[in-house]
């Protein structure tokens, strides 16, 4: 685990508490936000960029700029994913070189990587989209809004957080989403909807009970 004071990153270990070394560089000043390692490298963001640093040597792996207002940053073992001007740059950790992700994304509030790396969910203004990574293709998009959390429990289901403070789990199974929409829809679906929910035709459905 990390913790950062004053641009100085110290790294302990989470079950004894003793501090396991502390990583300084330039380009961190006296604002670090967020930051990943591993015994060769740590990634931190710093409200200016993003960076990537060689902790043996202090050496500059890799750089993207950053901008205001833009603090998503996600991993899994493998990749990064942040956000960059309304897009979302996909970065290999090992090679340190990067990607674009272009979808339509409006302001993005969540990331999240599935359990097995496949797929990653972006939460921008009134979606939860949810790319392969293999093609980099949007594989599905489900309506969802003010998100302000994304967190994925296990293949099927996402734990969404709202700017309300409200928290629930979303199914991804295609069944279960016509299903509620079905049952809690008392008027004519939205073309947008049928889309979402793969109903053809789409037609009108009134609540039950």
């Amino acid at each position: 685990a990390a913790v950062t004071t004053r641009g100085v990153a110290t790294i302990f270990d989470p079950d004894t508490g003793s501090v396991i070394g502390e990583e300084r560089h330039e380009l961190v000043g006296s604002f670090l936000e967020t930051v990943l390692f591993s015994d060769d490298w740590i990634l931190v963001s710093t409200g200016t960029a993003y960076a990537a640093i060689d902790r043996a040597t202090g050496d500059e792996l890799w750089r993207a700029e950053a901008f205001v207002g833009e603090r998503e940053l996600s991993h899994s073992r493998s990749v990064a994913a942040f956000v960059e001007r309304g897009v979302v740059r996909i970065v290999d950790l090992e090679a340190w070189e990067d990607r674009v992700l272009e979808h339509g994304f409006g302001r993005i509030h969540g990331l999240a990587f599935s359990p097995d790396d496949q797929r990653l969910a972006v939460a921008d203004d009134d979606r939860i989209a949810f790319i392969d990574l293999a093609s980099d293709d949007l594989i599905q998009t489900v309506p969802a809004q003010n998100v302000s959390d994304l967190y994925w429990i296990d293949e099927a289901k996402v734990l969404i957080g709202t700017t309300d403070g409200v928290w629930a789990t979303m199914s991804l199974d295609v069944d279960a989403l016509i299903l509620a929409a079905r049952e809690g829809a008392a008027r004519q679906l939205s073309d947008q909807e049928c889309l979402t929910y793969r109903i053809d035709p789409c037609g009108s459905e009134e609540a039950s009970g």
